[in-house]
């Protein structure tokens, strides 16, 4: 069994073992504020090189 199996059956199918749909939900958008916040500081980032750039 491969693990993409292994993972769905983790999620869906052991019900001892089972995620709720609105603890899946709240970890996504969790992830989802991480990454927005990561993206936020590569811009403020991308923006300090390129005026480090204009200086040299």
């Amino acid at each position: 069994m491969s693990s993409n199996n292994n993972a769905l059956s983790f999620v869906f199918v052991d019900p001892s073992r089972q995620i709720s749909r609105q603890k899946l939900l709240e970890e996504i958008q969790i992830l989802t504020d991480e990454i927005s916040s990561l993206n936020s500081k590569i811009s403020s980032l991308e923006a300090e090189i390129s005026s480090l750039h204009q200086l040299v």
